[in-house]
């Protein structure tokens, strides 16, 4: 089952986990890791390359981007930071869900 469709209660529109394991406690950081691990490996080079304007490559390349964009960020305005670099690649469905998140993100 998908991780947003837990959380949300609907169906997405992207591929499906069997099991919740590999998610971490935190909710905020299951979401956003979701959204992330739905993207092809082309457009996750392409979102971290637009995310190397908000954080350094040399952090970028050694560490895991969701942890990163939440320390960075502070779990209130990381998905403000998602959303924007799911836009800016045209993947306005995954920005959309995102936004539709019932976590206390700034938007």
């Amino acid at each position: 089952m998908h991780l947003l469709q837990l959380v949300f209660g609907k169906p997405t529109t992207s591929h499906t986990v069997s099991s919740l394991e590999g998610f971490t406690t935190n909710p905020v950081q299951d979401a956003l890791s979701d959204i992330i691990e739905n993207l092809n490996e082309a457009d996750f080079k392409k979102f971290k390359h637009l995310l190397k304007g908000e954080i350094p490559w040399s952090k970028l390349e050694k560490a895991d981007a969701i942890d990163l964009i939440v320390q960075t960020f502070t779990e209130k305005f990381s998905g403000k930071v998602v959303v924007n670099i799911l836009k800016k690649m045209n993947l306005n469905q995954m920005a959309s869900d995102l936004q539709e998140c019932p976590f206390q993100f700034v938007w």
